[in-house]
């Protein structure tokens, strides 16, 4: 009897040991290795990584799910990895990226000591377009010169969208000048064709600005800086060319931005003033007149030209409020010499400035075809 006891004790004892053994082969160093497989992916954060498997069972099950739901967390990170680079509309490079590209040529043109080149372009007039047809018709503009710019460039030249309608073109390396040219002419050429957006055809332009790296600069600010100021130099000679940046722009925009600092406390300051000119009538020999002229004495500037504010007073905005200044101080003048006794004249006031301010909210709002 106590062998028949110590005989069940032993075969169980040994089905106990093989049943582990069994579980462990089978089932534990499975778990084990798929447990390792995660650790790795999840310390290296490979999501391109995958779990072997084979047969049908459950663990196999469990593993191929596994997989799958690496693939899709791996597309998703894909189309996140695209949306933070790219421009939705468009699908070109966004500013993140093109600054990225910007540095990498930067860096690739010191050391090979070769040139490259950043064209600007600003499509001109594009807001009155956008608001008078709509967005829906901008985007699709927006699309197709898209298409016809990529059609211009070289394989290795890179198309960026910063927004709006502001593009970039990076030229990495460069031999000559008349490369640019030719790029820009073809550029100038291809946007001039009619656009067929849906029921309407619509003609536009574009002001390009080109900046060099050496030559200007290898700090990637100053160069969009710089291209960003010769292409508002463009838009003031009308748009539709092509300005390369020169040392005599970053001048004339650093002058401008300080008049319309000082010009935008000039009134409150009391700097500007009024001179009369006197209109004769030479058969009588009398005063008959007089014509308003303004004057500005800034304590910086020291005395402006009305050349020299006037412009920037207009595309400021400003303009208004001088206007409405110089038509009440030109009647309290006027008031002053009546009280005084003097014989009514006429005083004209020059609102060129004025009614340029006005023509150009009116064209702002227009709703003809651009």
């Amino acid at each position: 009897m106590e062998w028949f006891y110590l005989f069940l004790l032993i075969m169980g004892s040994l089905f106990t040991i093989m049943m582990v053994v069994f579980l462990d082969r089978t089932i534990l160093a499975r778990l084990l290795t798929f447990t390792q497989q995660l650790s790795y992916i999840r310390q290296n954060h490979d999501l391109s990584a995958r779990v072997s498997y084979k047969g049908n069972d459950e663990i196999s099950k469990l593993k191929k799910e596994f997989n799958r739901m690496m693939s899709s967390m791996e597309e998703y990170q894909r189309k996140l990895s695209y949306q933070a680079y790219h421009d939705s509309l468009t699908g070109l490079p966004n500013r993140t990226l093109f600054m990225e590209k910007l540095e990498q040529s930067i860096t690739h043109a010191i050391q090979s000591k070769e040139q490259g080149a950043l064209l600007f372009l600003d499509l001109d007039d594009f807001k009155p377009l956008n608001d008078t047809f709509g967005h829906d018709v901008g985007d699709l503009l927006l699309q197709k010169v898209t298409e016809r710019l990529q059609r211009c460039i070289r394989s290795n030249d890179v198309i960026s969208r910063l927004g709006g309608d502001e593009f970039t073109i990076l030229l990495p390396s460069i031999q000559r000048r008349g490369k640019q040219k030719k790029l820009v002419k073809a550029i100038l050429h291809s946007l001039s064709q009619p656009f067929q957006l849906e029921e309407y055809q619509l003609c536009i332009s574009v002001s390009i600005g080109l900046t060099l790296f050496l030559d200007d600069g290898v700090d990637s600010t100053i160069l969009i800086k710089n291209g960003d100021l010769a292409t508002l130099q463009v838009k003031e000679r009308g748009g539709n060319d092509l300005q390369w940046y020169t040392d005599e722009i970053n001048q004339t925009w650093d002058r401008k931005l300080l008049v319309e600092h000082q010009l935008r406390h000039a009134l409150e300051r009391n700097e500007l003033m009024l001179v009369y000119q006197p209109k004769m009538d030479l058969q009588q020999g009398r005063i008959v007149g007089a014509e308003a002229l303004i004057r500005w004495k800034s304590p910086l500037l020291g005395q402006v030209s009305p050349a020299g504010f006037i412009p920037i007073a207009e595309a400021s905005g400003q303009i208004i409020e001088i206007g409405e200044w110089v038509l009440r101080t030109a009647c309290q003048q006027w008031k002053i010499w009546i009280n005084r006794g003097l014989l009514p004249i006429a005083i004209s006031v020059n609102l060129f400035g004025l009614a340029n301010q006005t023509a150009r909210l009116r064209r702002t709002n227009s709703t003809d075809c651009v």
